[in-house]
């Protein structure tokens, strides 16, 4: 189950760009390439919803981190586009915000985003479905079969609601 939570990571990294105000504070980073088209039955009844990053405004540099102890911090920054389709429906979001992954030595994963942060609960699991995050939002990714939002602070948008 490796894969899941690298794939998690990607995704949550992907779907947590900032915005260009913040770009020269990471001026220089890696660039990373867009996430891939993740297609699944993520809002129950309304059947297959196709979630990607709009190419053209893709933009994310990532900066990395080791401690002595062995945790790995990775700064990014960007800013992204994520379009929504399912049900009939094509809706376009902002999700950018600058953000903090921290990986632990003991494997656990904490993702922190501030701005708008996009967020793919998998079916079958307690937070399932497509919600949008503005504000600060802590995600837990100790389980690496499920990412969690442990905490957050703003506004909560419920993106399976407006496709139905």
């Amino acid at each position: 189950m490796g894969w899941l939570r690298r794939a998690l990571i990607v995704v949550l990294l992907s779907a947590m760009a900032v915005s260009l105000t913040s770009a020269g504070v990471l001026a220089g980073g890696t660039p990373v390439p867009p996430p891939p088209t993740l297609t699944d039955n993520f809002c129950g009844n309304l059947g297959p919803i196709t979630v990607s990053a709009d190419v053209d405004s893709w933009k994310l540099t990532l900066k990395v981190f080791t401690s002595r102890n062995g945790t790995e911090v990775d700064l990014f920054t960007g800013h992204q586009r994520t379009i929504v389709q399912g049900n009939g429906k094509r809706l376009t979001f902002d999700s950018s915000g600058p953000g903090r992954i921290t990986i632990y030595p003991n494997g656990n994963v904490t993702v922190v985003g501030t701005g708008h942060l996009f967020y793919l609960g998998a079916p079958g699991t307690p937070q399932a479905g497509i919600f949008l995050y503005s504000g600060v939002t802590v995600i837990d990714i100790s389980d690496p079969t499920n990412a969690t939002v442990s905490s957050y602070r703003g506004n909560k948008l419920d993106v399976c609601a407006l496709l139905a």
